[in-house]
Parts: structure tokens; sequence; C-alpha cells
């Protein structure tokens, strides 16, 4: 609100949970209120509890354009903790389609379907799920991209001096997945969407998110095993926003897109 932002959205791992909360108090401030969830996607059949080619579940964003879509975003996460719990509640393809009317769809991060089989190098693998998405959500599909850390899709541009291992890692991927996506969106004509990860409220909350995972994990923070906190996932303003996608505005202006198309 302060930022000027006039909607904000919800999108939780696997559950809806917080959306009454957020329901009232986004009204309460006067500000349009998105609900969605980003949800765990079964590589094959989700009642089928074992890995497929090594890969549990992956991550997708979902996002109710109505009132049919908000309810079939419930069933959709209802059968993933009901019939297609394996270390999360995921949901497959046949009852993400059978679900699909009032929804719109992002690629998601890095753990999205397509990202994941594009870090692999397998490409015929990444199509075919862009071939599903299009078919299934047509012009409620849009290509996410992400810049954590960085503003520009160029590695030769990005100072990866001092960043902590993982850090650099991370960069070094979303950059690939970006200019695969990039070509994408170019070759089959689909629509980019620039996010930014959102795992803390304010830039300097990182050190509270390591903590978090230190005590999750039962780990001490003198400990070099321990996991560190995620890269600039925080809410970013709109000027961040602007500066980290400068070269990419019509990316910026399709999230604003998605927010008109919600009802």
């Amino acid at each position: 609100k302060n930022d000027g932002m006039e909607s904000v959205a919800v999108t939780d791992h696997g559950v809806m949970y917080g959306i009454p909360e957020f329901w009232v108090m986004s009204k309460d401030y006067n500000i349009k209120p998105i609900i969605g969830c980003e949800i765990y996607l079964s590589p094959g059949d989700m009642t089928i509890k074992k890995d497929v080619d090594g890969i549990k579940y992956y991550h997708l964003l979902l996002i109710a354009k109505n009132k049919v879509g908000y309810i079939n975003l419930n069933k959709i996460v209802s059968e993933a903790q009901i019939n297609g719990y394996y270390y999360k509640p995921r949901i497959d393809k046949e009852t993400l389609k059978k679900y699909s009317e009032g929804l719109i769809v992002t690629s998601a991060c890095l753990a999205g379907p397509l990202s994941r089989h594009i870090l692999r190098g397998q490409e015929a693998k990444a199509l075919e799920w862009l071939d599903y998405f299009k078919d299934t959500f047509k012009d409620n599909f849009f290509l996410e991209v992400q810049r954590n850390g960085f503003s520009s899709d160029d590695i030769t541009k990005v100072d990866l001096r001092g960043l902590h291992p993982e850090h650099r890692e991370s960069i070094e991927h979303q950059i690939k997945v970006n200019n695969k996506l990039r070509e994408y969106a170019d070759k089959y004509k689909l629509p980019l969407v620039a996010t930014t990860d959102a795992h803390f409220l304010n830039k300097e909350d990182s050190e509270t998110q390591e903590i978090l995972f230190a005590i999750k994990d039962g780990r001490r923070l003198d400990d070099d095993e321990r996991r560190i906190g995620y890269l600039d996932t925080y809410v970013k303003t709109q000027d961040e926003m602007k500066t980290g996608f400068a070269d990419l505005p019509e990316a910026l202006e399709n999230s604003m897109k998605i927010a008109e198309m919600v009802e």
C-alpha cells in the first residue's frame, strides 16, 4: 500500500488456509486481493507414490480469475492433500486439466517443470510440458521470468564475485532458464511475466529466514552445513522491479495484465 500498489496476491505452497485473513486484510486496506497457490505437480500419476526420473514433484503457480477458478483451486488443493501426497501434496496433469477452468497459470520458479527440464538439458521434455500448458490454459498461460540478485540475462554483465556458491549457482541457473523461456516466448508467441520470488517481506529479513531454517533443520548458525537464506527473495518495490527488468517492460506490464484479468 505504501508503495502505491493496487493489488496483492498470496500464493502459499500447497495450502490455502491463509486466504480468509488475507482477504479481509486486503479489503481493509482497499487493495485488490488475488487468490492463488503454488501447487506441487506430480511428474506422473499422483496416486503412484514414487519418483519419476529422480523427480518427486515440480512447482506450479495457479491464480484464480473468478469464482469458478477459486472453487477449482480449492478442489485441486484438496485432491492433492487427500490423494496425491508424496513428500508434498501433489496434483497430476489429468486432475489439473479437469479443474483448469477459471485459472491463470505461470511456469513458476526454478522448480517448475519447464525450468527443471531446461536445466537438465531435456528440451523435448520441457516442450512437452509447454504444449500441455498451452493446450490446457490457452491465453491464461504465462512464462515466468525471475531475477533475484541480478538485473540482466547476459551472464557477462552480472557480477558474481563474493557471492556464496549456492547464490552464484542459483543466478547462473536462473539466467539459463530465463534465456530459454524468452526464446520460447518469441518462437511460440507466448507472454512473459516478470516476478520476484517472495519468501520474506523486507530485504533485511533474510537473516530471519536463515534462523528459521536452522531451527527447522536442528542446526546451529555456526554450522557450515546449514541452509543459507535465499538471495533477494523479498517483496520488491515497483522501482526495484522496473530497474531489475528495465529491458523487459512488457513482462512487467503483464503482471498488471494478470491483476486486471482477475475479477
